[in-house]
Protein backbone atom coordinates (compact mmCIF):
# COMPACT_ATOMS: atom_id res chain seq x y z
CA UNK A 1 0.00 0.00 0.00
CA UNK A 2 1.43 3.24 -0.77
CA UNK A 3 -0.53 7.01 0.49
CA UNK A 4 0.60 9.09 -2.80
CA UNK A 5 1.04 13.02 -1.07
CA UNK A 6 1.65 16.36 -1.92
CA UNK A 7 4.79 18.81 -0.92
CA UNK A 8 2.58 21.66 0.85
CA UNK A 9 1.71 21.48 4.56
CA UNK A 10 -1.81 19.68 4.11
CA UNK A 11 -0.24 17.10 1.72
CA UNK A 12 2.42 16.37 4.01
CA UNK A 13 0.28 16.15 7.19
CA UNK A 14 -2.52 14.10 5.09
CA UNK A 15 0.37 11.22 4.43
CA UNK A 16 1.68 11.46 7.44
CA UNK A 17 -2.23 10.81 9.21
CA UNK A 18 -2.78 7.74 7.05
CA UNK A 19 0.84 6.03 7.73
CA UNK A 20 0.56 6.34 11.10
CA UNK A 21 -2.83 5.20 11.40
CA UNK A 22 -2.19 1.88 9.08
CA UNK A 23 0.85 1.15 10.57
CA UNK A 24 -0.56 1.13 13.95
CA UNK A 25 -3.26 -1.54 12.37
CA UNK A 26 -0.30 -3.46 10.94
CA UNK A 27 -0.49 -2.13 6.95
CA UNK A 28 2.68 -2.17 5.39
CA UNK A 29 2.47 1.35 3.58
CA UNK A 30 5.25 3.54 2.29
CA UNK A 31 4.44 7.18 0.79
CA UNK A 32 5.36 8.91 -2.32
CA UNK A 33 5.37 12.47 -2.66
CA UNK A 34 6.37 14.12 -6.41
CA UNK A 35 9.16 16.26 -6.24
CA UNK A 36 7.97 20.07 -7.11
CA UNK A 37 10.37 20.98 -9.55
CA UNK A 38 10.66 18.20 -11.95
CA UNK A 39 6.91 16.64 -11.57
CA UNK A 40 4.52 19.01 -10.27
CA UNK A 41 1.75 18.70 -8.36
CA UNK A 42 -0.46 15.72 -8.58
CA UNK A 43 -0.47 12.37 -9.91
CA UNK A 44 2.05 11.38 -12.99
CA UNK A 45 2.55 8.42 -14.48
CA UNK A 46 6.00 7.90 -14.20
CA UNK A 47 4.97 8.01 -10.53
CA UNK A 48 2.52 5.26 -11.09
CA UNK A 49 4.90 2.89 -12.68
CA UNK A 50 7.68 3.35 -10.15
CA UNK A 51 4.75 2.39 -7.81
CA UNK A 52 3.56 -0.32 -9.66
CA UNK A 53 7.88 -1.34 -9.58
CA UNK A 54 7.30 -1.99 -5.60
CA UNK A 55 4.86 -4.31 -5.87
CA UNK A 56 2.20 -2.18 -4.38
CA UNK A 57 -1.65 -3.58 -4.33
CA UNK A 58 -2.92 -0.07 -3.46
CA UNK A 59 -2.79 3.62 -3.88
CA UNK A 60 -4.52 6.05 -1.44
CA UNK A 61 -4.07 9.54 -2.61
CA UNK A 62 -4.31 12.34 0.08
CA UNK A 63 -4.35 16.11 -1.05
CA UNK A 64 -4.96 15.08 -4.59
CA UNK A 65 -5.91 12.74 -7.67
CA UNK A 66 -9.61 14.52 -7.90
CA UNK A 67 -8.56 15.92 -11.89
CA UNK A 68 -6.53 12.57 -12.66
CA UNK A 69 -8.76 10.77 -14.89
CA UNK A 70 -6.22 9.16 -17.36
CA UNK A 71 -4.06 8.61 -14.69
CA UNK A 72 -6.13 6.54 -12.39
CA UNK A 73 -7.40 4.66 -15.78
CA UNK A 74 -3.52 3.83 -16.08
CA UNK A 75 -3.09 2.76 -12.67
CA UNK A 76 -6.37 0.55 -12.67
CA UNK A 77 -5.07 -1.24 -15.98
CA UNK A 78 -0.79 -1.73 -14.74
CA UNK A 79 -3.27 -4.04 -11.91
CA UNK A 80 -3.54 -1.34 -8.92
CA UNK A 81 -6.51 -0.57 -7.10
CA UNK A 82 -6.37 3.70 -6.33
CA UNK A 83 -8.59 5.64 -3.54
CA UNK A 84 -9.18 9.17 -4.14
CA UNK A 85 -9.39 11.24 -1.07
CA UNK A 86 -9.11 14.99 -2.02
CA UNK A 87 -10.54 18.59 -1.31
CA UNK A 88 -10.17 20.18 -4.50
CA UNK A 89 -12.53 21.55 -6.89
CA UNK A 90 -14.06 19.17 -9.38
CA UNK A 91 -14.12 19.01 -13.07
CA UNK A 92 -17.39 17.52 -14.33
CA UNK A 93 -15.38 14.29 -15.29
CA UNK A 94 -14.22 12.67 -11.49
CA UNK A 95 -11.87 9.83 -11.70
CA UNK A 96 -13.48 6.28 -12.39
CA UNK A 97 -12.88 4.41 -8.72
CA UNK A 98 -13.28 4.90 -5.01
CA UNK A 99 -13.44 8.79 -4.33
CA UNK A 100 -13.70 10.13 -1.33
CA UNK A 101 -14.10 14.28 -1.70
CA UNK A 102 -16.76 16.34 0.06
CA UNK A 103 -16.61 18.92 -3.32
CA UNK A 104 -18.07 16.21 -5.27
CA UNK A 105 -21.60 17.21 -6.95
CA UNK A 106 -23.42 13.89 -5.39
CA UNK A 107 -21.21 14.16 -2.22
CA UNK A 108 -24.09 14.97 0.81
CA UNK A 109 -21.41 15.44 3.62
CA UNK A 110 -22.18 18.64 5.26
CA UNK A 111 -18.39 20.15 5.85
CA UNK A 112 -17.69 21.28 2.49
CA UNK A 113 -14.55 23.12 3.62
CA UNK A 114 -12.74 20.09 5.06
CA UNK A 115 -8.40 20.72 4.65
CA UNK A 116 -6.95 17.53 2.67
CA UNK A 117 -5.78 16.49 5.96
CA UNK A 118 -9.31 16.73 7.45
CA UNK A 119 -10.38 14.04 4.50
CA UNK A 120 -7.64 11.43 5.32
CA UNK A 121 -8.51 11.95 9.27
CA UNK A 122 -12.32 11.36 8.72
CA UNK A 123 -11.13 8.04 6.27
CA UNK A 124 -9.43 7.33 9.95
CA UNK A 125 -12.42 7.94 11.84
CA UNK A 126 -14.64 5.88 9.79
CA UNK A 127 -11.49 2.86 10.15
CA UNK A 128 -11.41 3.02 13.79
CA UNK A 129 -15.23 3.06 13.87
CA UNK A 130 -15.68 -0.24 11.62
CA UNK A 131 -12.76 -1.91 13.53
CA UNK A 132 -13.89 -0.66 17.20
CA UNK A 133 -10.99 1.19 18.10
CA UNK A 134 -10.52 3.72 20.16
CA UNK A 135 -7.77 6.50 19.93
CA UNK A 136 -8.38 8.28 16.17
CA UNK A 137 -8.29 11.54 18.35
CA UNK A 138 -4.59 11.41 18.89
CA UNK A 139 -3.61 12.45 15.12
CA UNK A 140 -6.08 15.63 15.49
CA UNK A 141 -2.46 17.47 16.77
CA UNK A 142 -1.15 16.75 12.90
CA UNK A 143 -4.40 17.57 11.46
CA UNK A 144 -4.34 20.70 13.01
CA UNK A 145 -1.41 21.63 12.07
CA UNK A 146 -2.62 21.18 8.15
CA UNK A 147 -6.04 22.26 8.37
CA UNK A 148 -4.17 26.09 9.91
CA UNK A 149 -1.94 25.89 7.07
CA UNK A 150 -4.18 25.01 4.45
CA UNK A 151 -6.01 28.64 5.36
CA UNK A 152 -9.88 26.71 5.45
CA UNK A 153 -12.38 27.86 6.87
CA UNK A 154 -11.78 27.79 10.70
CA UNK A 155 -15.75 27.06 11.28
CA UNK A 156 -18.14 23.96 12.14
CA UNK A 157 -16.35 20.95 12.13
CA UNK A 158 -12.84 22.49 10.81
CA UNK A 159 -12.87 24.64 14.13
CA UNK A 160 -12.94 21.41 16.25
CA UNK A 161 -10.40 19.85 14.51
CA UNK A 162 -8.46 22.83 15.44
CA UNK A 163 -9.49 23.46 19.18
CA UNK A 164 -9.45 19.74 20.01
CA UNK A 165 -5.92 19.85 17.85
CA UNK A 166 -4.22 22.59 19.53
CA UNK A 167 -4.89 21.20 23.40
CA UNK A 168 -3.30 18.14 21.94
CA UNK A 169 0.09 19.98 19.80
CA UNK A 170 0.41 21.38 23.72
CA UNK A 171 1.58 18.16 25.06
CA UNK A 172 1.97 16.19 22.09
CA UNK A 173 4.09 12.91 23.02
CA UNK A 174 5.27 12.72 19.25
CA UNK A 175 8.54 13.56 19.14
CA UNK A 176 8.31 15.76 15.51
CA UNK A 177 5.88 18.09 17.38
CA UNK A 178 8.52 18.37 20.07
CA UNK A 179 11.79 19.13 17.93
CA UNK A 180 9.86 21.40 15.63
CA UNK A 181 8.55 23.47 18.63
CA UNK A 182 11.93 23.35 20.18
CA UNK A 183 13.42 24.59 16.98
CA UNK A 184 10.91 27.34 16.66
CA UNK A 185 10.73 28.69 20.18
CA UNK A 186 7.28 27.69 20.72
CA UNK A 187 6.12 27.32 24.59
CA UNK A 188 2.29 28.12 24.41
CA UNK A 189 0.98 26.79 20.58
CA UNK A 190 -1.93 28.63 19.13
CA UNK A 191 -3.01 29.30 15.32
CA UNK A 192 -0.66 31.80 15.16
CA UNK A 193 2.09 30.30 16.24
CA UNK A 194 1.40 26.66 13.62
CA UNK A 195 0.51 29.26 10.66
CA UNK A 196 3.81 31.84 10.81
CA UNK A 197 6.60 29.66 12.78
CA UNK A 198 5.65 25.77 12.24
CA UNK A 199 3.80 25.65 9.05
CA UNK A 200 6.61 27.73 7.33
CA UNK A 201 9.49 25.18 8.06
CA UNK A 202 6.99 22.83 6.92
CA UNK A 203 6.70 24.11 3.74
CA UNK A 204 10.12 24.90 3.27
CA UNK A 205 11.35 21.87 2.62
CA UNK A 206 8.83 20.72 0.58
CA UNK A 207 9.32 23.68 -1.84
CA UNK A 208 13.32 23.82 -1.80
CA UNK A 209 14.34 20.13 -1.54
CA UNK A 210 12.60 16.98 -0.70
CA UNK A 211 8.87 16.77 0.93
CA UNK A 212 9.42 13.18 2.30
CA UNK A 213 11.92 14.66 4.71
CA UNK A 214 9.27 15.99 6.71
CA UNK A 215 7.25 13.30 6.65
CA UNK A 216 9.68 11.39 8.14
CA UNK A 217 9.59 14.12 10.88
CA UNK A 218 6.13 13.36 11.76
CA UNK A 219 6.33 9.70 11.62
CA UNK A 220 9.88 8.31 13.01
CA UNK A 221 9.94 7.85 16.80
CA UNK A 222 13.61 8.66 17.24
CA UNK A 223 14.00 11.35 19.47
CA UNK A 224 17.75 11.96 17.76
CA UNK A 225 16.50 11.87 14.00
CA UNK A 226 13.30 14.43 14.99
CA UNK A 227 15.45 17.23 15.83
CA UNK A 228 17.74 16.59 13.31
CA UNK A 229 15.08 16.95 10.59
CA UNK A 230 13.77 19.84 12.57
CA UNK A 231 16.83 21.64 12.25
CA UNK A 232 16.97 20.91 8.65
CA UNK A 233 13.59 22.57 7.93
CA UNK A 234 14.85 25.43 10.27
CA UNK A 235 17.63 26.09 8.11
CA UNK A 236 15.52 25.80 4.45
CA UNK A 237 13.08 28.58 5.93
CA UNK A 238 15.79 30.67 6.32
CA UNK A 239 16.47 29.89 2.48
CA UNK A 240 13.27 29.76 1.52
CA UNK A 241 12.89 33.38 2.82
CA UNK A 242 15.89 34.88 1.01
CA UNK A 243 14.92 33.69 -2.29
CA UNK A 244 11.36 35.18 -1.31
CA UNK A 245 12.66 38.59 -1.15
CA UNK A 246 14.41 38.73 -4.32
CA UNK A 247 11.32 37.18 -6.35
CA UNK A 248 9.01 39.68 -4.89
CA UNK A 249 11.27 43.03 -5.62
CA UNK A 250 12.09 41.45 -9.18
CA UNK A 251 8.05 41.10 -9.57
CA UNK A 252 7.43 44.83 -8.00
CA UNK A 253 9.49 45.93 -10.60
CA UNK A 254 7.87 44.06 -13.55
CA UNK A 255 4.80 45.14 -12.61
CA UNK A 256 6.07 48.90 -12.25
CA UNK A 257 6.86 48.70 -15.49
CA UNK A 258 4.09 46.11 -17.25
CA UNK A 259 0.82 47.19 -15.65
CA UNK A 260 -1.43 49.11 -15.69
CA UNK A 261 -3.26 49.00 -12.16
CA UNK A 262 -6.30 51.79 -12.98
CA UNK A 263 -7.24 49.04 -15.55
CA UNK A 264 -5.08 45.74 -15.42
CA UNK A 265 -7.46 43.68 -12.84
CA UNK A 266 -5.71 40.36 -13.20
CA UNK A 267 -1.29 40.14 -13.08
CA UNK A 268 0.62 37.63 -14.68
CA UNK A 269 4.22 37.29 -14.39
CA UNK A 270 6.82 35.05 -15.74
CA UNK A 271 10.61 34.50 -15.63
CA UNK A 272 13.08 31.85 -16.30
CA UNK A 273 14.75 33.10 -12.70
CA UNK A 274 11.98 32.12 -10.41
CA UNK A 275 12.14 29.40 -8.02
CA UNK A 276 8.71 27.55 -8.70
CA UNK A 277 8.60 26.26 -5.00
CA UNK A 278 8.54 29.84 -3.78
CA UNK A 279 6.35 31.67 -6.39
CA UNK A 280 2.80 30.76 -4.88
CA UNK A 281 4.02 32.48 -1.31
CA UNK A 282 5.21 35.94 -3.41
CA UNK A 283 1.98 35.82 -5.35
CA UNK A 284 -0.45 35.87 -1.69
CA UNK A 285 2.12 38.90 -1.18
CA UNK A 286 1.08 40.35 -3.92
CA UNK A 287 -2.41 39.79 -3.78
CA UNK A 288 -1.99 41.65 -0.07
CA UNK A 289 -0.75 44.31 -1.58
CA UNK A 290 -2.30 45.11 -4.98
CA UNK A 291 -5.94 43.71 -4.28
CA UNK A 292 -6.59 41.20 -7.49
CA UNK A 293 -5.65 37.91 -8.62
CA UNK A 294 -1.83 37.23 -9.05
CA UNK A 295 -0.06 34.36 -11.06
CA UNK A 296 3.27 33.77 -11.68
CA UNK A 297 4.89 31.60 -13.52
CA UNK A 298 8.75 30.07 -13.66
CA UNK A 299 10.11 29.55 -17.82
CA UNK A 300 11.82 26.58 -18.67
CA UNK A 301 13.89 25.58 -21.15
CA UNK A 302 11.30 24.06 -23.47
CA UNK A 303 8.90 26.82 -23.66
CA UNK A 304 7.06 25.57 -20.83
CA UNK A 305 5.65 27.71 -17.55
CA UNK A 306 4.73 26.23 -14.57
CA UNK A 307 3.22 28.26 -11.42
CA UNK A 308 0.95 29.03 -9.00
CA UNK A 309 -1.74 31.80 -8.38
CA UNK A 310 -3.27 33.52 -5.94
CA UNK A 311 -6.87 35.09 -6.20
CA UNK A 312 -9.15 37.73 -4.18
CA UNK A 313 -12.78 36.39 -2.76
CA UNK A 314 -15.29 36.87 -5.10
CA UNK A 315 -12.81 35.74 -8.03
CA UNK A 316 -12.78 32.13 -8.50
CA UNK A 317 -9.56 31.42 -9.69
CA UNK A 318 -10.41 27.34 -10.48
CA UNK A 319 -13.40 28.51 -12.06
CA UNK A 320 -11.81 31.01 -14.44
CA UNK A 321 -9.27 28.63 -15.27
CA UNK A 322 -11.49 26.61 -16.35
CA UNK A 323 -12.68 28.93 -18.77
CA UNK A 324 -9.28 28.77 -20.36
CA UNK A 325 -8.49 25.47 -19.93
CA UNK A 326 -8.33 24.89 -24.02
CA UNK A 327 -4.78 26.74 -23.97
CA UNK A 328 -3.36 24.91 -20.37
CA UNK A 329 -1.65 22.33 -20.16
CA UNK A 330 -2.98 21.09 -16.50
CA UNK A 331 -4.35 22.84 -13.67
CA UNK A 332 -6.19 22.30 -10.49
CA UNK A 333 -6.90 24.05 -7.38
CA UNK A 334 -9.56 25.85 -5.36
CA UNK A 335 -11.18 28.91 -5.24
CA UNK A 336 -8.75 31.26 -4.27
CA UNK A 337 -4.90 29.34 -5.22
CA UNK A 338 -4.49 27.13 -7.99
CA UNK A 339 -1.44 25.78 -9.83
CA UNK A 340 -0.78 25.23 -13.37
CA UNK A 341 1.28 24.68 -16.69
CA UNK A 342 1.07 26.68 -19.80
CA UNK A 343 3.44 26.91 -22.95
CA UNK A 344 5.09 30.63 -23.06
CA UNK A 345 3.71 31.46 -26.12
CA UNK A 346 -0.08 31.46 -24.95
CA UNK A 347 0.73 33.81 -21.95
CA UNK A 348 -0.12 36.96 -23.57
CA UNK A 349 -3.48 35.28 -24.26
CA UNK A 350 -4.19 33.95 -20.56
CA UNK A 351 -3.60 37.53 -19.35
CA UNK A 352 -6.07 38.93 -21.92
CA UNK A 353 -8.81 36.25 -20.84
CA UNK A 354 -8.85 36.58 -17.54
CA UNK A 355 -8.92 40.64 -17.55
CA UNK A 356 -11.83 39.78 -19.76
CA UNK A 357 -13.50 38.16 -17.58
CA UNK A 358 -12.66 39.79 -14.25
CA UNK A 359 -13.80 43.41 -15.84
CA UNK A 360 -17.72 41.57 -16.36
CA UNK A 361 -17.36 42.01 -12.46
CA UNK A 362 -18.15 44.85 -9.99
CA UNK A 363 -15.23 47.03 -9.82
CA UNK A 364 -16.01 47.38 -6.26
CA UNK A 365 -14.57 43.98 -5.84
CA UNK A 366 -10.88 44.72 -6.74
CA UNK A 367 -10.90 47.34 -4.26
CA UNK A 368 -9.11 46.46 -0.22
CA UNK A 369 -11.89 45.75 2.15
CA UNK A 370 -11.60 46.10 5.63
CA UNK A 371 -14.27 42.44 7.23
CA UNK A 372 -15.73 43.02 10.43
CA UNK A 373 -17.65 40.21 12.15
CA UNK A 374 -19.51 42.49 14.35
CA UNK A 375 -20.14 46.10 16.17
CA UNK A 376 -18.72 46.16 19.98
CA UNK A 377 -19.69 48.24 22.35
CA UNK A 378 -17.37 49.12 25.64
CA UNK A 379 -19.75 46.81 27.59
CA UNK A 380 -19.10 43.88 25.72
CA UNK A 381 -15.19 43.79 26.16
CA UNK A 382 -14.90 41.62 28.69
CA UNK A 383 -12.85 38.38 30.17
CA UNK A 384 -15.50 36.51 29.81
CA UNK A 385 -16.58 37.13 25.76
CA UNK A 386 -12.35 36.91 25.50
CA UNK A 387 -12.78 33.30 26.92
CA UNK A 388 -15.71 32.37 24.70
CA UNK A 389 -14.08 33.84 21.72
CA UNK A 390 -11.13 31.79 22.58
CA UNK A 391 -12.72 28.74 23.28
Amino acid sequence: MVIYGDYDVDGITSTSILIRALRKLGVDVSFYIPDRLNEGYGINKDAIDYIKQLATDLIITVDCGITAVEEVKYARELGMDIIITDHHECKEIIPDTYVINPKRHDCTYPNKNLAGCGVAFKLVQALWMKYNLSGFEELLDICAIGTIADIVEITGENRIIVSQGLKKLQNSEKCGIKALKNVAGITDVTSYSIAFQIAPRINAVGRLSDARIAVELFTTTDEDKAMQIAKYLDQENRSRQKIEEEILNEALIMIQNNFDLSNDRVIVLSSPFWHVGVVGIVASRLVERFHRPVILLCEDKEGFCKGSGRSIEGFNLFENLLKCEDILVKFGGHELAAGLTIEKSKINELIERLNEYAKEMDVEMFLPKLYIDLEMTTEDITFETAEEIKN
